[in-house]
């Protein structure tokens, strides 16, 4: 650990330390002895709860509180420097805590968060130690891997943790850059002086009495010693027993131990301990007064001093996270709750789970997680000990409020939490429930967000078995099911072709689901088609059939920004449909990246370059902070647009070829040859054929066959690198096909560049009538398409081919006039 420690100052950059090992062995011991030597760096200590816990960021907000204060939200403005990056740091922490409304992504949660670490450990070296981390969540994990490693300051984050750890996710120490010690047994020296050491101090604090003496003495020190076997926590634990009962034999685990020392207790705390340990590890003193109130045989006092006393309950000298607040306690050691909890009964445990889900419904700021996770546990609980209370009703409850945490968490953009809770939530829902239809549907979306495609079946699965009686339910799932896979493989789009036509329209289905995901997967049919206005047509009669949840909203929203770059809507149109969207989802970096990506490449088509280069640069800068790798390899290519529009051929094929190379290590190999055609392109216009020609060999015959628009760019290069090669009958029938597959879409840029490369090769081959009427036409498409850099180029060429013409025509004159009688000279050229 002090290496570590000596790393981070030395590097000034975050590390990650993971400390493993059983319970017991000492790991909560080597976390409070590095928090008191570690004296010149700020320490924060923190940890996981198995269950109980406000959200699954809990860890996170008792940092911000612990560093900036209970008001951290208020108090960052005057910890960061830049005051506009404060605000939004605070609203996306806000928003990923569930304090503010509104939702955000993972990796602006990530960006926020280390901001506020980076600026407190630049100040001075920081440490978070964080307790029990096997019960971490995977939007826990996935958080501390994307901003521990990223910190550009000394920051240490330990973790303490469990084997069980290891086995659950597995090299995740690894993955995010950090190292696994496994924490060992002391070895027999260590352990015995331990013994010793601890038989001095209770013969010290023990009564003066002859008992506490032969307890602690010599011998049972050594008797301590083996049977600990390097087991720090045995080793306490066994002499403190050994206070109360002289003659204890030896216990074969800790677990056993503490089982002895808790069937030592007057009757009167046992039941204390039991009712706290429904809470967890920690509680507030207001949760175990009402689990008291629950049962008038268990009386709060003075069961409570005695549990103090005996320090089987701890003051944690902080303020409760629970609804109720108030002081904070815990069990000494947490082991001990678990001894606690497992002394009930099944079916007690899930009687007492159930008044206390109820006791919290009345709290105002209770989390529905919490209430959804003590109604599941009681009816987990009651099913197995056969109890009668347990019925439907309790599992459709429980369901019910996990289904209300999971929609919460979607809308703070915590899709992993959201997902693992819907999961919960499905397997509770009784068959029949009407809520079974919205549930699958919503977790097939959560699963495939995370690129878990058999996860997302299986909520289909799960739903189809238990849905009963829904007449359009069939329909509506054969949609979903295609949805998710033309997602994941664009090669599916003949089924989803064959589906779309096999299924009635969707207002005439009457179901918002059915017409949805209808009118979704018939836009994915039309942008490959590159009928990109029919598309936008189809997300437009969408929106009105999407859910409330935002979800769904968004992603047409987003969808329609991105098809106005392409489509035929008009340059100034889709710039204000971009403004707007841009405004609405301000708040929310990752999700606004397409919309800048789009309003990026239209505003180079309008001719404003300078204005396009700094949205693309703020919005790839934005990427990088998020760590969204689609997200910018989708601004690579924009970059390629622009700078191709600004006629920076070289930076244009960089940018192409870049992008390329990354969706070719993703295995998109179809995109990825569609991005080497257009650098291919720009290395024509650069002058170099040699190496266009060769670039567009190689990736032509892996351009996916539906991909319209690399079809085309790929034909209309083809025709020019054949009419550079003085092939001009071929060149000529290769642009014709080109613009006749243009003109199939109603991409007016992509028909305009078909037209205007035909004019090209047209005058290649000395046809300039028809080269005129050619670049007529790609300048009445770039009109109507209000790309005016396009416009401009078009109309250009037309000059120039109408000055060659009546250069030629003046010519031509001039040769009439010298070849009259005596014109010509004896070589039989024209006279100066």
């Amino acid at each position: 650990m002090g290496a570590a420690f000596r790393r981070v100052g030395e590097r000034r950059r975050g590390g990650l330390l993971v400390l493993s090992g059983d319970a017991g062995i000492g790991k909560t011991r080597l976390l409070a002895e590095a928090a008191a030597d570690w004296t010149d760096a700020r320490v924060l200590s923190l940890r996981c709860a198995a269950w109980g816990s406000p959200g699954p960021l809990e860890p996170v907000r008792s940092a911000l509180a612990e560093l900036l204060g209970a008001d951290w939200i208020g108090e960052l403005p005057r910890q960061l420097p830049d005051a506009a990056d404060a605000g939004l740091v605070a609203e996306q922490l806000g928003r990923a805590l569930g304090l503010r409304e509104g939702g955000t992504s993972p990796q602006e949660t990530a960006w926020s968060l280390r901001r506020v670490l980076e600026e407190s450990a630049r100040r001075q070296p920081l440490v978070l130690l964080c307790d029990d981390f096997q019960h971490a969540g995977p939007a826990l994990l996935d958080l501390v891997r994307d901003t521990v490693p990223e910190t550009r300051a000394p920051l240490l984050f330990v973790a303490a943790a469990r084997p069980e750890f290891n086995e659950s996710v597995p090299g995740w120490a690894d993955a995010a850059g950090g190292e696994l010690v496994e924490v060992g047994p002391l070895d027999a020296v260590d352990s015995y002086r331990q013994a010793v050491l601890l038989c001095a101090a209770a013969r010290a604090e023990a009564p003066a009495t002859g008992a506490a003496a032969e307890a602690c003495n010599a011998l049972r020190a050594a008797e301590v010693a083996a049977a600990a076997e390097g087991n720090p926590l045995f080793a306490e634990q066994f002499v403190s027993a050994l206070l109360d009962d002289p003659g204890l034999a030896v216990p074969p685990t800790v677990q056993a131990l503490l089982e002895a020392r808790f069937d030592g207790l007057p009757s009167a705390e046992r039941r204390l301990l039991q009712r706290a340990s429904i809470v967890g590890r920690d509680f507030a003193a207001e949760e175990l007064e009402a689990l008291a109130g629950f049962d008038p045989a268990v009386p709060l006092y003075p069961g409570l001093d005695g549990l103090l006393r005996r320090s089987a309950l701890g003051r944690t000298g902080s303020a409760a996270a629970g609804p109720g607040g108030g002081q904070a306690l815990q069990f000494v050691p947490g082991l001990l709750h678990d001894v606690a909890y497992g002394s009930l009964p099944k079916a007690e445990r899930s009687s007492i789970h159930q008044q206390f889900a109820r006791w919290l419904d009345r709290c105002p700021d209770s989390e529905p997680e919490v209430i959804g996770h003590h109604l599941e546990t009681a009816y987990l609980l009651g099913h197995a000990a056969g109890s009668a209370t347990v019925t439907p009703a309790l599992a459709a409850a429980a369901a019910g409020r996990l289904i209300e945490s999971a929609r919460q968490a979607d809308a703070r953009g915590d899709v992993s939490t959201g997902a693992a809770t819907l999961r919960r939530a499905q397997s509770l829902l009784p068959a029949g429930d009407p809520r079974q239809r919205a549930v699958g549907l919503l977790l097939c979306d959560l699963e495939s967000e995370l690129g878990d495609q058999a996860g997302a079946e299986r909520a289909l699965d799960a739903a189809d078995a238990a849905i009963g009686a829904d007449p359009t339910w069939p329909a509506v799932v054969e949609l979903q099911r295609t949805l998710v896979a033309v997602r994941s493989d664009p090669g599916r789009l003949q089924r989803a072709a064959e589906l779309v036509a096999a299924t009635p329209a969707p207002e005439a289905a009457r179901d918002h689901d059915f017409a949805f995901r209808r009118h979704l997967l018939t836009a994915h049919l039309r942008v490959s088609d590159m009928r990109y206005g029919d598309a936008g047509a189809e997300l437009l009669a969408a929106l009105a059939h999407a859910a409330e949840n935002g979800r769904d909203r968004d992603r047409v929203l987003t969808g329609l920004a991105e098809l106005a770059l392409w489509g035929p809507e008009p340059v100034p149109v889709a710039l204000a449909r971009c403004e707007n969207l841009t405004q609405r989802l301000g708040g929310d970096r990752g999700r606004l990246l397409p919309v800048q990506a789009a309003h990026a490449g239209l505003l180079a088509l309008s001719g404003d370059v300078d204005s396009a280069r700094r949205l693309a640069a703020v919005a790839f800068a934005g990427a990088e902070e998020l760590r969204l790798t689609h997200a910018r390899v989708v601004l690579r290519q924009m970059a390629g647009l622009i700078e191709a529009l600004a006629g920076d051929h070289t930076a244009a094929a960089t940018e192409y070829r870049t992008a390329a190379a990354t969706f070719q290590d993703l295995g998109r190999r179809g995109v990825a040859a569609s991005l080497d055609v257009l650098a291919a392109r720009q290395l024509l216009e650069q002058g170099d054929a040699v190496a266009s020609g060769a670039l567009l060999g190689a990736c032509r015959g892996m351009i996916d066959p539906g991909d319209v628009a690399a079809q085309v760019c790929a034909a209309s290069l083809g025709a020019q690198l054949s009419s550079a090669a003085g092939q001009p009958e071929g060149a000529v029938a290769e642009a014709t096909r080109a613009t006749e597959l243009a003109e199939r879409t109603d991409d007016l840029r992509g028909q305009g560049d078909a037209w205007l490369d035909l004019a090209r090769v047209l005058r290649a081959a000395r046809r300039p009538a028809e080269a005129g009427a050619a670049v007529r036409r790609a300048t009445e498409r770039y009109r109507a398409k209000g790309a005016a850099v396009l416009t401009e180029q078009a109309q250009r060429f037309e000059r120039a081919l109408r000055l060659e013409q009546t250069g030629r025509s003046e010519q031509a004159g001039r040769s009439e006039q010298a070849g009259r009688p005596g014109s010509l000279n004896g070589t039989g050229q024209v006279r100066p």
